[in-house]
């Protein structure tokens, strides 16, 4: 059978975002001391009698106390509510099942984590993004104190990178972990003035796809349209640099309830709004900085299609604010450029996110959350530049972005065009 399907997004903050993978419903209900939950909600300690709606689950086999909680909810929910006549009697053989088997059923009935999953690649989009401005911007200084282009100055930058970008979480409290990859293209263009400021803009697209890691054929697709404006300044040694982004995000995805022979799938907007400052310092190839990164994601309300046990999720808000410390270092040798990065942050917004879910055929209604988002996050990674022709440059980029159980990376190669 199927275990519940944890969707993904927040991404690098630098990347990042961050994690969550599965809603938990709120419950007043004390579980330490009960080895067994009724449909009514009551605890028992004897497994032997058959309840009125041939549901009963072992808490014991449950790694996870979020999990255990909306099913705890969902099962008193079902029993209490006479208008669940159909669901409850699809849900009737599982009397006679196993006692994992009933654990995976039930399981496949609750909402995924999704809203927090889909925030989490936001993010890491989002800095992904922000990681190719910084890099350009910084290409873009360097030409343009190079000696042997003060003869035939060019004030215009444009560049074109092809994207791969892998992501992975691993399995958490008893929830299986998930992977996606994801391609892409961004197209920018800059312009520096007379007074040393740089103005630009990137467009860019993704689309990501992401499979459960536990063997189930839950998936999401993500497809992601971004617009960044940008603006940097050097005043001697210090660099200041300001980013404003949005992202719409079209979201599609599919869950299989396969003990009611069920596929379900929905589909979603969700709108991103990103905004960083960063500040540094340059000495001799180094530059350490800080920055301050904000996100803020909007997802549309969505409703399952295609059974029984389809769900009706409200709109949900996110937001994240990261202060990031991060030390830069470049060293070029003839045509050759080579750089290293690394940063630590920590996003003071961090916790879990609340909603709500109903299934559209009954009347149970969940209040939910997500398992914690960690705070904690860091990147690292290197690059390679060769220059030729004094008006173009063939860059190699990797980065690696981790926050508790979510890792990403990602590879991209550049073409850049000074006139």
């Amino acid at each position: 059978m199927k275990h519940i399907f944890q969707i993904t997004m927040f991404s690098l903050l630098a990347f990042f975002i961050s994690l969550g993978s599965f809603l938990k419903a709120d419950s007043s209900m004390d579980n330490s001391s009960s080895d067994f939950v009724n449909p009514n909600g009551m605890s028992s300690s004897n497994s032997a009698s058959i309840l009125a709606s041939g549901i009963r689950f072992d808490k014991n086999l449950f790694a996870s106390n979020d999990e255990l909680y909306a099913l705890d909810n969902l099962v008193s929910r079902l029993g209490s509510t006479t208008s669940n006549d159909a669901l409850i009697t699809a849900l009737s053989p599982l009397a006679s099942k196993p006692a994992s088997t009933q654990r995976q059923v039930l399981s496949s009935l609750l909402p995924s984590g999704a809203s927090n999953e889909v925030l989490l690649t936001a993010i890491s989009l989002s800095e992904l993004e922000n990681k190719i401005i910084d890099s350009n911007m910084y290409s873009f200084y360097n030409t343009i104190k190079d000696r042997g282009l003060e003869i035939f100055p060019r004030s215009y930058n444009i560049y074109l990178q092809p994207i791969f970008r892998n992501a992975f979480k691993d399995e958490e409290d008893g929830i299986s972990g998930f992977n996606s990859n994801s391609y892409g293209l961004a197209f920018g263009f800059n312009k520096r003035f007379s007074s040393g400021m740089i103005f630009g803009a990137l467009l860019g697209y993704l689309r990501t796809s992401l499979w459960d890691e536990g063997g189930l054929s839950n998936t999401l697709a993500l497809d992601t349209y971004s617009l960044k404006l940008y603006t940097l300044r050097e005043f001697k040694r210090i660099f200041f640099q300001a980013i404003l982004g949005y992202s719409l995000h079209d979201i599609r995805t599919t869950r299989d309830v396969t003990f009611l022979d069920e596929a379900l799938s929905s589909n979603r907007f969700a709108s991103q709004l990103d905004a960083t400052l960063k500040l540094g310092y340059k000495i001799i190839g180094f530059m350490p900085y800080v920055s301050l990164n904000y996100l803020a994601l909007i997802e549309s309300p969505y409703t399952e299609k295609g059974g029984l046990s389809a769900l009706s999720v409200d709109a949900n808000f996110t937001q994240s604010l990261s202060l990031n410390l991060g030390l830069t270092y470049k060293y070029s040798v003839k045509s050759f450029t080579f750089g290293v990065l690394g940063e630590i942050g920590y996003d003071t917004l961090a916790s879990r996110v609340s909603n709500s879910a109903r299934f559209i055929n009954t009347n149970i209604v969940f209040n939910t959350q997500t398992l914690e988002r960690p705070s904690f996050g860091f990147s690292t990674g290197a690059n390679v530049k060769y220059s030729f022709f004094k008006t173009s440059s063939l860059s190699l980029e990797y980065v690696f972005a981790m926050k508790s159980s979510y890792k990403a990376q990602y590879v991209g190669l550049k073409y850049l065009f000074r006139f």
